[in-house]
């Protein structure tokens, strides 16, 4: 809050992530040193996901101050966002989906399309397992073993020559085995 002010942005609202719940006297000196009144301070705990965070932000009135602050009537439906979460806390399915690529090895390689395949099983109300398998392994040992029990296969794109015959052997045993494939 110090650095905002020191370029001349005053807070309207603290969103406060902690681990454990903001005590009564934290919340008030919060509010004391940084001038916004103690309930826009709102606390942000570890959740399970992080698509519970709106709806317990709403539970502490986040809407409503950010609501008065622009001067906004009305009070939010938020029935379609708990259904998004309940799908996420209890989906009534479960899938893997394989994602053959040849950086596999790094952890945020391909994590747009990790997370989109994710958001494409909430939205289906599964439960999505993404299997990371590297295209360069299946060239040593095939794709049988590798992409066993999967329910679809994503491929995707890559540079250079490493690992294409990995992603071209996984692409025709989706083929030929009639497994959803996109890539």
């Amino acid at each position: 809050v110090r650095e905002l002010r020191n370029i001349g942005i005053q807070p309207d609202i603290l969103l406060c992530r902690s681990r454990r719940p903001l005590t009564k006297e934290m919340r008030d000196k919060l509010s004391l040193f940084c001038d916004v009144s103690p309930e826009a301070v709102i606390e942000g705990l570890d959740t399970d996901s992080v698509y519970e965070l709106p709806l317990i932000f709403e539970e502490q009135g986040f809407g409503g101050l950010v609501a008065d602050r622009l001067g906004i009537d009305g009070k939010p439906d938020h029935s379609e966002w708990e259904q998004v979460v309940s799908r996420v806390r209890k989906p009534t399915h479960k899938v893997t989906v394989a994602m053959v690529g040849k950086y596999m090895a790094l952890q945020d390689s391909y994590i747009s399309v990790t997370e989109a395949i994710k958001h494409g099983g909430i939205a289906n109300d599964a439960e999505v397992e993404v299997r990371r398998v590297d295209s360069e392994e299946i060239e040593k040992h095939g794709p049988e073993k590798l992409l066993e029990g999967v329910s679809g296969v994503v491929v995707p794109g890559g540079y250079g020559d490493r690992g294409v015959e990995g992603k071209i052997q996984a692409i025709r045993h989706c083929r030929e085995n009639k497994v959803p494939f996109l890539g």
